[in-house]
C-alpha cells in the first residue's frame, strides 16, 4: 500500500505540475504583442516553475542576443535589461554547457570564465552542500523553432535552494518549447502589424501624392475604362472623375489605347513620350506621357497606369525658339544655323551654293544710317525670295552676305546667278531717296566638291569675283583654294615684315613741266619679300587693309616720309620748297583720330604743313563720301594740301571736284595713252585738262614715259608731270644727287637713252 500510495502521490504531483504548466502556456499565448509575450514568458517561470529570477534573451535582426525581459528581481532587471552579447559569444558559452535534455546547465562554479554575455551574480551565501544552488550556477533553456535559435531563457535562484531535479528541468524544457512558439507567433504578428501599418502609411502617402500631384494620373483597365482620374487630370482635360470613372478614357481614341497597352504588355518602356490628347472642349493638349502595365502577382496584366504633363506651352515655346534659332530676325530668311543643318543633314546634296555679297552696302550704312541699311537688306531678302524656287534655301549669313542653296539640276545655276545679279542691281527705294548697289556672287557645287567645304569654296569664288571688278559671278575651281592659302601665307609674312621693319620707301620725282625742275617726290611703299623678291603694293596693300595692318603701316609711312623730307630740307636749304606726297587708303580715312595723327607727325618732325601732300584715290571717294568731306576739310585746315589720285581711272564724278577741298588732281596714266598719235585721245585729254583748269585745280599728269607724251602734256598746259621718263622710284640717298645735279635740280633735255625698263629718259 505504501508503494502504491507513493506512486499515486507522485502521479498527482506530476499531474499538478502539468496543469500548472498548461496554465502557464495559456498565459504566454494569450497575447500576440511581442513585448507583452516576452514579459509573460519571464513572469511565468517565476510564478509557476519555482525560480526566483528569469531572463529572456532574444536574437535580434542584427544577429546579437539582447536581454528583453527580466522577472523576479529588480536588481537583476537593472543589471541586465538591454544588455547585449554577440551570437558568437553565446554559441561559445552554450557549447561549453552540459545538456540535460533540451536545457543546458553550467555548474562549474567558476567566477570568471571569460564569458562576455550579460551576467548577473546574486548576492547569496555559498552553501557547502554539493546539491545546493551556487550563485555562479547557470541554467539555460534555448528557445528554438524550425527556423533556428530565436533566443534563450536563463533562470536563477531555485526557491528550494537546490539544483533542479529531472522533473523541474523537464517542465522548464517543455515550457521553453511552448515559449518559443509563443514568441515566434508574437514576432510574426508584430511584423504583420508593422507591415500593415507601413502599408497604410504608404497607401496614405501615395493617395495624397496622387491627389496633390501636379501631373495628370490615370489608371485604366484592360478595356480602357477609367479606374483612377486625379484632380490634375480633371484640370488638364476638363472632365471630372465622376464623369469618367467606369467609362472609356474620353481623351484618347480606343484603338490608340489598345495599341499602347499591347506595346506595354510586350515590355516596351514608355517614358516621357510625346502625345496629343483631346480636352472636353475639343481642343488639343500636347503632353509628355510615362506609362506602365499593371500585373497580378502571377504576372497577368489587369490594366495600365500613366502620368501626363501638359507641355503645350513648352512645345509652342520650343517651336518659337527653334524658329528663332534658324531664322534671321531682320529679314525672316533662314540663318547660318539653318544652312549648316541643311548641308549636314540633307537627304539630297544641293546642286550649288551661291554666296552673295552686296557691293557698296557699307556706304549706305555709313552715309544714310543703319536703319536705311536694314531697309536695303529687307528688300534684298524679298527679291531673293521672288527669284528662287520653293525648294531653294535662301539664307542671310550676316551683314550683307546671303546664300542660296539651289535645289534641282546644275543647269539652273548660271541662269539663276545672272537673274540675281540683275534684280539686285536695280535701285532700292528708301524713304527719301533711291540707292543703287549690286552684288558679287561666288558659286560652289557641293555635289562635286562635297558639302563640308561648300561655303568656304563659295567664299573663295566670291572673293575672286570681286577681284574681277564686282557685279559678276565666279564658279569655284580647285586652284583657287591654293591661291587663297598662298594669300593667307603672304598676309602672315606681311605681319612679320611690319613687326621686323622690313618695309621701305622709294621716292618718285614730280616735275614742274615748263621748267623741268623737281618740285616734289611721291613716297612709294616697297616690300622686299625674303623669298619672293620685291612685291608690288597692288599685291600686299589690299592684304594690309583686310588684316588691319594698314593703319600701322600708314602711320609709319607718314612719319618716315615727313622725317626724310625734313632731313633734305636741312641738308639742302635751297630746296626747302620741295614737297612729299603720301597716299592714304580708304581704311585710314575711317580712322577717327587721323587728323590728330597727321598734326602730331608734323609737329614732331617740324615739317611745314604745306610741304605735305596727301593723295586719295577717286575710288575711295566713290565708295564713301559721307564723312570724307569733314575729314578732308579738317586736314586742309592744318595747312596740308590734298590731291585726288587716279582721276579718270574709274567712276569719275565732277561733283567730287566741286564739293571736296582738293589742291591737285593727278590724271590717271590711261588718259595719256596714245595722245601723241590718236586725235580722239588727244581731244579727251584736252577737254579734261581744260575743265580742271577752269575749276582752278592744278593737275599732275602721271605715266609720262615718252618724249611725245611730254610734248603733248606741255602743249595742253598741264603744269606738273610724273613718270619713268624722269626717272624710276629711287632710294632716299639718291634723291639729293637728283636735286643738286647739273642745272641745280633741273632735269635737262638730253639725247634719247634706252633705260633698263625700256623707257626713254630726257
Amino acid at each position: 500500500m505504501t508503494g502504491i500510495a507513493g506512486d499515486a502521490a507522485l502521479s498527482a504531483a506530476r499531474a499538478a505540475s502539468l496543469r500548472r504548466l498548461h496554465t502557464l502556456v495559456r498565459g504566454i499565448n494569450g497575447d500576440l504583442d511581442l513585448e507583452r509575450t516576452l514579459d509573460a514568458v519571464a513572469r511565468g517561470i517565476v510564478e509557476g516553475l519555482g525560480f526566483e529570477v528569469a531572463v529572456v534573451n532574444l536574437v535580434m535582426p542584427e544577429g546579437h542576443l539582447e536581454v528583453v525581459a527580466v522577472a523576479g528581481s529588480d536588481e537583476a532587471r537593472d543589471a541586465l535589461m538591454g544588455g547585449r552579447g554577440s551570437r558568437e559569444e553565446w554559441d561559445a558559452w552554450l557549447t561549453e554547457c552540459t545538456p540535460v535534455g533540451q536545457v543546458l546547465v553550467d555548474y562549474r562554479r567558476q567566477e570568471d570564465d571569460g564569458t562576455a554575455v550579460p551576467t548577473w551574480i546574486p548576492d547569496r551565501p555559498v552553501l557547502e552542500d554539493e546539491d545546493a544552488w551556487h550563485p555562479l550556477d547557470a541554467l539555460i533553456a534555448p528557445l528554438t523553432t524550425r527556423s533556428g535559435l530565436v533566443g534563450t531563457i536563463s533562470v536563477d535562484l531555485p526557491r528550494d535552494g537546490r539544483r533542479p531535479g529531472p522533473e523541474q528541468l523537464e517542465l522548464l524544457e517543455m515550457y521553453a518549447a511552448q515559449a518559443s512558439v509563443a514568441i515566434e507567433n508574437a514576432q510574426l504578428h508584430t511584423a504583420l502589424v508593422a507591415r500593415d501599418a507601413e502599408r497604410e502609411r504608404t497607401l496614405g502617402r501615395l493617395t495624397a501624392l496622387v491627389h496633390e500631384a501636379p501631373v495628370a494620373i490615370l489608371e485604366l483597365d484592360l478595356q480602357g475604362r477609367v479606374r483612377l482620374w486625379n484632380p490634375a487630370a480633371e484640370e488638364m482635360f476638363g472632365w471630372t472623375a465622376d464623369e469618367v470613372i467606369g467609362q472609356p478614357n474620353p481623351s484618347v481614341a480606343p484603338d490608340e489605347y489598345e495599341e499602347r497597352l499591347g506595346a506595354l504588355v510586350r515590355g516596351q518602356v514608355v517614358h516621357r513620350a510625346p502625345a496629343r490628347r483631346r480636352r472636353k472642349d475639343g481642343s488639343i493638349v500636347e503632353v509628355e506621357m510615362s506609362s506602365a502595365v499593371l500585373r497580378q502577382p502571377d504576372g497577368t496584366p489587369f490594366g495600365y497606369i500613366g502620368s501626363m504633363i501638359d507641355v503645350t506651352e513648352r512645345t509652342l515655346l520650343e517651336q518659337e525658339l527653334r524658329t528663332a534659332a534658324y531664322t534671321d530676325p531682320l529679314t525672316g530668311l533662314a540663318n547660318r544655323g539653318a544652312l549648316r543643318q541643311r548641308l549636314e543633314s540633307a537627304d539630297e546634296v544641293p546642286a550649288a551654293l551661291l554666296l552673295l555679297d552686296m557691293d557698296g552696302f557699307k556706304g549706305v550704312n555709313d552715309t544714310l544710317g543703319h536703319a536705311a541699311g536694314d531697309q536695303v537688306l529687307q528688300q534684298v531678302a524679298a527679291r531673293l525670295r521672288r527669284s528662287c524656287r520653293p525648294g531653294d534655301l535662301v539664307v542671310r549669313l550676316g551683314g550683307d552676305e546671303f546664300v542660296v542653296l539651289v535645289d534641282g539640276g546644275e543647269d539652273r545655276v548660271e541662269p539663276l546667278a545672272r537673274r540675281l545679279l540683275s534684280v539686285l542691281s536695280e535701285p532700292f527705294s528708301l524713304s527719301e531717296r533711291e540707292v543703287t548697289l549690286g552684288c558679287s556672287i561666288g558659286i560652289s557645287e557641293p555635289r562635286r566638291t562635297g558639302s563640308a567645304t561648300a561655303l568656304r569654296d563659295a567664299d573663295i569664288a566670291m572673293y575672286a569675283a570681286k577681284l574681277r571688278g564686282k557685279g559678276c559671278f565666279q564658279l569655284f575651281e580647285p586652284p583657287m583654294r591654293v591661291a587663297v592659302l598662298q594669300r593667307a601665307e603672304l598676309a602672315e609674312d606681311l605681319r612679320t615684315a611690319v613687326a621686323q621693319g622690313q618695309l621701305a620707301l622709294r621716292y618718285h620725282p614730280v616735275i614742274d613741266v615748263p621748267s623741268r625742275r623737281v618740285v616734289g617726290v611721291e613716297a612709294l611703299l616697297r616690300w622686299n619679300h625674303p623669298t619672293r623678291g620685291e612685291l608690288s603694293p597692288m599685291l600686299f596693300v589690299p592684304l594690309a587693309e583686310e588684316s588691319g595692318l594698314i593703319n600701322e603701316i600708314g602711320d609709319w609711312v607718314l612719319r618716315e616720309a615727313c622725317t626724310q623730307l625734313r632731313r633734305w630740307h636741312a641738308d639742302l636749304p635751297e630746296h626747302r620748297r620741295l614737297t612729299v606726297s603720301v597716299n592714304l587708303s580708304a581704311v585710314q580715312l575711317k580712322v577717327p583720330d587721323l587728323v590728330e595723327k597727321v598734326a602730331e607727325v608734323l609737329a614732331d618732325t617740324g615739317l611745314p604743313p604745306r610741304r605735305l601732300v596727301l593723295e586719295l584715290t577717286e575710288s575711295v571717294l566713290v565708295d564713301d563720301d559721307g564723312d570724307a568731306v569733314g575729314v578732308l576739310e579738317r586736314l586742309r585746315n592744318l595747312g596740308v594740301r590734298l590731291a585726288m589720285d587716279d582721276f579718270g581711272a574709274g567712276f569719275s564724278s565732277l561733283r567730287y571736284l566741286k564739293r571736296l577741298p582738293f589742291d591737285f588732281v593727278k590724271l590717271d596714266r590711261g588718259l595719256l595713252e596714245g595722245v601723241h598719235r590718236d586725235p580722239a585721245a588727244l581731244a579727251l585729254a584736252d577737254a579734261v585738262l581744260g575743265l580742271l583748269s577752269r575749276l582752278g585745280l592744278r593737275t599732275v599728269a602721271e605715266g609720262i614715259e615718252t618724249r611725245g607724251q611730254l610734248a603733248v602734256v606741255e602743249g595742253l598746259g598741264c603744269r606738273y608731270g610724273q613718270g619713268f621718263l624722269f626717272g624710276t622710284p629711287m632710294l632716299p640717298q639718291d634723291v639729293p644727287a637728283l636735286l643738286t645735279g647739273d642745272g641745280g635740280g633741273v632735269v635737262v633735255p638730253a639725247p634719247r637713252e634706252q633705260l633698263e625698263n625700256g623707257v626713254e629718259r630726257v
